[in-house]
Parts: structure tokens; C-alpha cells; sequence
């Protein structure tokens, strides 16, 4: 949690295309080059739910005893779902990133990264899905297999 919440803090600083400032200003008036453009607020976006919801599951793994076993495994339970959030918000912030930078320069390769992103997010979120519901129910075995499915395909592809 704490690496997903030091990079979507980074990535809040260091935003794609850079800051317009005015000289004359003492960089009081910065403002993102790209501010404008839709994939740039879903970046923004993306970015900000990425970064909180890592800082809520670093602070609900830190939270408990030790000594308290039933307490640490319901805070890791519970930090699954916000992990399982922070990761796809930081694979769409990864894609929309590249994507407004890419956009105009080079459109073939923003439309790629854009297809490959909006493929890989999905999957991401399916692959994260079974760690939030541990239980051995029916319907957690169902989204268990699932799962299962998206790492062969998986494997596959990537032979």
C-alpha cells in the first residue's frame, strides 16, 4: 500500500505534460499544460481515488496488534477491497497518463496504449477480486475460477 500511495503521490506532482507557469509569478499560478482535456481529468481522478484508498489500507494494516490475531486477519480482509481499488486506479492512471501525453505526437501508439490499458484494467480488477472475498462459498468459488480463467488466458498469451 504504501509504494501504490508514493507513486500516485509522485504522479500528482509530476503530471503529464508538465506546468504552464508565468515567470514574472513566483510559480504561484502553475497550472497542468493538459488540464483540459477528459483523459487528462480521469487521470486526476484516477490518481486521487488511487492514493487514498492506499492510504486507508496502509492505516487499516497498520492499525491492529499484533498480539490480536482475529483483529489482524478482519484488517487484512478488510484492506483487500481498497487494495484491490488502488490497483486498478493506479493501472487506469498509468493509461490515461500515456495516452494524454501521447495524444497528438504520435496517435497510433495513444490509441494502443488506450486499447491495452482498457483491456488490462479489467483484468486487473477480476485478478484482485478474489482476495476481498476469502470465503470458501459458492459464489466465492465461482469468482474464484474466474480468476483462475484470467491467469491462464494470461499465461497464454504472454508464451
Amino acid at each position: 500500500p504504501t509504494l501504490i500511495a508514493t507513486m500516485t503521490f509522485a504522479a500528482s506532482y509530476n503530471v503529464p505534460g508538465g506546468y504552464s507557469s508565468s515567470e514574472q509569478r513566483n510559480h504561484q499560478d502553475r497550472t497542468a499544460t493538459l488540464a483540459h482535456l477528459p483523459a487528462f481529468q480521469i487521470f486526476v481522478l484516477s490518481d486521487t481515488i488511487a492514493l487514498y484508498t492506499s492510504i486507508f489500507e496502509a492505516v487499516a494494516l497498520i492499525w491492529p496488534p499484533l498480539d490480536d490475531q482475529k483483529l489482524s486477519s478482519m484488517s487484512l480482509d478488510f484492506a483487500m477491497t481498497p487494495l484491490t481499488i488502488a490497483v486498478t486506479m493506479m493501472s487506469i492512471v498509468f493509461m490515461t497518463g500515456l495516452f494524454v501525453v501521447l495524444r497528438g505526437v504520435c496517435d497510433w501508439l495513444a490509441i494502443v496504449v488506450m486499447a491495452v490499458g482498457c483491456a488490462s484494467s479489467p483484468m486487473v480488477f477480476v485478478a484482485y477480486l478474489p482476495l476481498c472475498y476469502p470465503s470458501p462459498s459458492a459464489k466465492n468459488k465461482f469468482v474464484s475460477y474466474i480468476f483462475h480463467l484470467v491467469l491462464a488466458f494470461t499465461f497464454l498469451v504472454c508464451d
